[in-house]
């Protein structure tokens, strides 16, 4: 007796923080017990681990399955899904239909496996599987409501509600009995879902910088680029993520928190079921005072939001513009680091708050085409990464994953031994003799990380060629050659799936050439591997 052929078939997985019934494990049981007998065989998975249902843009499972059906190279006939809550809690019940349909279109049907009907296109069927798409859906909607009536409750009670601590204060674990456990370091979690944080005063010598920051701002009238410009040049070091040094910004947010007087101020600002960032209106604000210990006194602050109004609110639109033009005028140029900068000026935020951006700001002052064109440059070098990325991702079979927190962290690689590798996206531009060169401004937290640097052609539009680093910690500004010798330090990628192989090389040959600290520099750039600098496209 001649055995009936399986028919190929590929198996999605989504797991976020739900209930134990939808572990991978449980789908995987589920979809095989439905393979064997449909007489199915799973030759493919994509699995997103800990991944919302919500949004389509953070399951690179399902990106990745999509992008595989429509290119019509997938070696199987059909996907299988737990459940439709597994294929998505969209918002919009009808987006869950259209990635189901692109599936469809391209041959490749979507079955539900744990569903009470049958996905046949019959018109039961579409109704139940509509239903079932819209309850997906409201299940999220009325979680993220629940969520925030619990940390509405909790922020009540003068418990931080996730966030950074910011300079002066500290994260310190508690119990459920309010007894203090440890401090939670910078990154660190806790790992007790009933235990609580509550901020604490840092160092002393964070307290006393607090405390003069706004001893500068509201009786010396120092804005705070001038403050700014005196920490760093006192040596007090800022406790940011991605920098070390004071900024304007940085010092304008800690003269604007009311942390610092002791207040739990929490729901300043919304961004449920991942939608865009809003500001919410100050009534629904939930404000605790004396939530910990303040770090200066209430009066001192209210001094300082008086000043800040003082030097906004008196001054109409057209005056702030006209500051802007005469700045351009100035300048040639505008930018939010010459905002920053410049003491007569407000602080960014005013310009957002009246004009809705700095680049409507910058086009009022008469500074349009240039910033926009600039702007659109960006935008298109950030599209070319985002798409570099995914294709290693991709090449990689997701053995490596992306790291970012949110979307205003540049996107870093994780490979399999935990290893980071940072990207970066050079443009082309030409000298003044018309020659090719690209430029690269490394982030200074990242230049400890292996590098993978991926030159643009000449219209900016495509990745060129790609080379592995061992880190940028010699490199600030880097203006690069086509046969830079700098790039000699390193390996070219000449196909994306061995991106692991080649950092692990690199790694072994840096380690083996400047392993010893009393190589010079010269000496590292003789010992470096040899390249083949031929052109190749990626």
């Amino acid at each position: 007796m001649e055995s009936v052929p399986s028919i190929p078939v590929a198996q999605y997985l989504r797991m976020s923080t739900e209930h134990q019934q939808y572990s991978l494990q449980n789908q995987t049981a589920a979809i095989t017990r439905y393979a064997r007998e449909h007489g199915f065989v799973v030759t493919h998975t994509y699995t997103d681990a800990g991944k919302s249902g919500v949004v389509l843009n953070c399951r690179h499972g399902l990106c990745q399955l999509l992008k595989d059906v429509i290119s019509g190279t997938a070696p199987y006939k059909a996907v299988l899904v737990y459940d439709v809550s597994r294929w998505g809690r969209f918002q919009d019940a009808d987006e869950a239909a259209y990635h189901e349909f692109i599936c469809r279109s391209a041959g490749v049907p979507v079955h539900y496996c744990a569903e009470p009907f049958s996905n046949d296109g019959t018109f039961a069927s579409m109704i139940m599987k509509a239903l079932k798409r819209m309850m997906a859906g409201e299940y999220s909607r009325e979680l993220s409501v629940k969520v925030y009536e619990g940390s509405k409750r909790l922020a009540q009670l003068g418990l931080k509600q996730g966030g950074l601590a910011g300079y002066g204060y500290r994260r310190l674990l508690i119990s459920p009995t309010g007894q203090p456990k440890t401090e939670l370091l910078p990154g660190e979690h806790k790992n007790i879902q009933e235990d609580r944080v509550v901020l604490v005063p840092g160092p002393d010598y964070e307290v006393r910088w607090i405390k003069e920051i706004f001893r500068l701002f509201t009786e010396k009238h120092k804005q705070p680029t001038e403050i700014a410009r005196e920490l760093n040049l006192q040596g007090v070091k800022y406790r940011g993520i991605r920098r070390q040094e004071w900024y304007a910004e940085a010092v304008n947010r800690v003269l604007h928190n009311p942390k610092y007087m002791g207040w739990n101020v929490y729901g300043r600002s919304s961004q449920r079921l991942h939608m865009p960032r809003i500001k919410m209106p100050k009534p629904t604000w939930t404000v605790v005072p004396g939530a910990w210990p303040a770090l200066v006194d209430q009066s001192t602050f209210e001094a300082a939001q008086a000043q800040f109004a003082s030097q906004t609110v008196f001054k109409s639109n057209e005056q702030l513009i006209d500051e802007l033009a005469t700045l351009l005028r100035a300048k040639g140029t505008l930018s939010e680091r010459l905002v920053m900068e410049a003491v007569d000026l407000p602080s960014q935020g005013a310009y957002r708050s009246r004009f809705g951006s700095m680049s409507q700001a910058f086009a009022l002052a008469g500074y349009c085409k240039a910033r926009l064109k600039a702007l659109e440059a960006r935008r298109r070098q950030r599209t070319v990464r985002d798409q570099l990325i995914a294709e290693l991702v991709g090449a990689s079979r997701r053995k490596i994953s992306i790291v970012q927190p949110d979307g205003h962290w540049r996107p870093r690689l994780r490979l399999p031994n935990r290893s980071i590798v940072s990207v970066y996206v050079c443009p082309s531009f030409r000298n003044r003799d018309g020659a090719c060169r690209w430029s690269l401004n490394p982030v200074l937290q990242e230049r400890r990380y292996v590098s993978l640097i991926a030159r643009l052609n000449m219209a900016n539009d495509a990745v060129q060629d790609c080379f592995v680093l061992p880190d940028l910690r010699e490199q600030t500004r880097w203006t690069i050659s086509p046969d830079d010798v700098g790039l000699k330090r390193g390996k070219q990628l000449w196909a994306l799936a061995d991106l692991v192989t080649v950092v692990a090389h690199v790694r072994i040959n840096s380690r083996n050439s400047f392993g010893s600290p009393a190589t010079s520099r010269c000496s590292r750039r003789r010992l470096a591997i040899g390249l083949n600098y031929e052109h190749a496209i990626l």
